[in-house]
């Protein structure tokens, strides 16, 4: 097993070629296919049985749903109000646990929920809470009067305000935590190789699979041998469940957010309330200073090879929450820094109102192809472990060894640095983090605007398999998401450096700042007109 301050040499884009020859050498006990959080977690529980594991990922790290979600680690009140207490409890054990294993990454983040006349909902959150903290073993919710509330929120409607409650969640990075959990399983000697796309499975009569693969980056063939394999692609899992006669489960259902500056609406942090459209829960929060409005839920009609992206009509849908919870605030699209939308795997049950569709997690096991789909991004552990029993029933060697041993190994925080930056890159970097204060300690200073120092940006690029610019601009980081130019500036001035560490050509450069400007223009900015989407 490594040392806990080894720098991983799959991380290294340097070494990419060398890892797939090793990856093409060896027979492995269990390939797991997705690279968002639940092949992350899958992967990080089989580390622990001292087995050969790999996980492939067609694209990058959580480049699906699981870089683009609401930045949550929750129990989901909503949830148990639907009847889902099962989830809902294992999703609040989940959240505790990692607020202790992986502070800075994982931290506490109040909710308040304005009260207004004619709703039943004051009483209904009165009753909820008290539960909803017992379940957690805290006490932290409160109510306060309508005064209070219009002090704590200002421009809040004020028409009708009784007060709010407030409660306490969690929130993340959730790109961050899936790298996080993904080198954790790495320290444990399971393996990672990015950019490579499966094509085809195929079980031979001796028990073995065969999978043959494609590299993204080169167009070579890539084969691959396992003696099990897990589909862990999300809302791509029916694809792959097909070629092993699986049926369609998957309902494939659309969030999309956008960001604002947050000096045009300023929130000391969530504030929660239903849609006066539909009475779908919506969001304003805020995230790494600036201010994000979401989420949207409607059916996802386009080819999911196609990313996802915010359509006019979502657009204007939140357009009109802001404006009804907050009168005096008139957004337009030219407040809009940036937006992001995510497909999330729900299970497919009954046609109707998408927000009713059940978070709970599902598994199949066909023609020997163990598939998990559905769940939340907070109980991605149980989702693994469970996973993981299934695979059992085929291969003994793969029970999950009892009890819960932590997810994350914790550092301490270095003492020298001030308090919140200390715990935020121990947070980001784990068991790294030694390694990373030793090669970037004189770059601890924030990218203007961007609540990212560019020590991390440089860390990124030199061993974090970054593969395009976009990998480190919008999953490592976020800066692509938070500065108005896209940190195109910051890339421009730093190129010479860049080009030595990643060994890149300027013709390799150039196409991949081209490609990544024109992602984030048009997946990542304004709405698009789409005829597909409606809410």
């Amino acid at each position: 097993m490594p040392d806990a301050n080894t720098v991983i040499s799959v991380w290294s884009s340097a070494q990419r070629a060398a890892h797939l020859s090793e990856v093409q050498a060896d027979t492995w006990d269990l390939v797991v296919i997705g690279g968002g959080i639940t092949g992350a977690g899958v992967l990080r529980e089989a580390a622990r049985l001292n087995l050969r594991v790999l996980l492939i990922e067609a694209n990058d790290l959580a480049y699906g749903s699981s870089s683009r979600t609401s930045k949550w680690v929750h129990g989901g009140l909503r949830y148990m109000a639907q009847g889902q207490f099962m989830l809902t409890a294992q999703a609040v054990y989940e959240r505790q646990r990692m607020l202790k294993e992986a502070p800075g990454l994982v931290e506490p983040f109040p909710f308040t929920m304005p009260h207004y006349k004619g709703s039943s909902l004051k009483w209904q959150l009165r009753a909820g809470l008290v539960v909803y903290d017992l379940i957690g073993r805290t006490w932290n919710h409160r109510h306060d009067s309508a005064a209070s509330t219009r002090k704590k929120v200002p421009g809040l409607q004020k028409k009708g305000l009784l007060g709010s409650s407030t409660y306490v969640d969690s929130w993340t990075d959730d790109a961050r935590l899936v790298l996080r959990v993904l080198k954790e399983a790495t320290q444990d000697g399971a393996n990672v190789l990015l950019q490579t796309e499966v094509k085809s499975l195929n079980k031979h009569e001796n028990g073995q699979w065969e999978l043959s693969c494609c590299d993204v980056l080169t167009g070579d063939h890539i084969q691959l041998r396992a003696m099990n394999v897990i589909n862990a692609t999300g809302a791509w899992s029916d694809r792959l469940r097909a070629e092993v006669g699986g049926q369609q489960n998957m309902r494939p259902l659309r969030g999309s957010h956008f960001l604002i500056p947050s000096e045009r609406l300023n929130v000391p942090h969530a504030i929660a309330a239903r849609h006066p459209h539909d009475g779908r829960w919506v969001y304003v929060y805020p995230w790494m200073g600036r201010t994000v409005i979401g989420t949207t839920d409607v059916d996802h009609q386009i080819d999911l090879l196609h990313e996802p992206s915010m359509t006019d009509a979502e657009q204007k849908y939140l357009f009109d929450f802001v404006g009804h919870l907050f009168p005096s605030v008139h957004l337009s699209t030219t407040d809009i820094i940036s937006s992001f939308s995510g497909v999330r795997p729900t299970i497919m049950k009954r046609a109707g109102d998408p927000s009713s569709s059940s978070r709970e997690h599902a598994i199949w096991c066909e023609g020997g192809l163990v598939s998990v789909a559905g769940g939340k991004l907070t109980t991605f552990r149980d989702m693994a472990r469970n996973a993981l029993r299934r695979l059992s029933k085929i291969d003994p060697r793969f029970k999950p060894k009892r009890g819960r041993p932590p997810v994350f190994r914790t550092p301490d925080p270095p003492k020298h640095l001030d308090a919140s930056l200390s715990r935020r890159l121990a947070g980001r970097f784990g068991s790294e983090l030694t390694a990373f204060l030793d090669e970037e300690r004189h770059r601890l200073f924030e990218i203007e605007g961007g609540c990212v120092t560019e020590g991390e940006l440089f860390w990124a690029f030199k061993n974090e398999a970054v593969h395009h610019i976009e990998d480190a601009m919008l999953r490592r980081t976020r800066l692509g998401l938070l500065l108005v130019d896209r940190g195109k500036g910051w890339l421009s001035s730093n190129k010479n450096e860049l080009l030595t560490i990643l060994g890149w050509s300027d013709e390799r450069w150039e196409t991949s700042m081209q490609s990544y400007l024109m992602k984030v223009e048009t997946t990542y900015g304004k709405a698009l007109k789409n005829p597909n989407s409606s809410h």
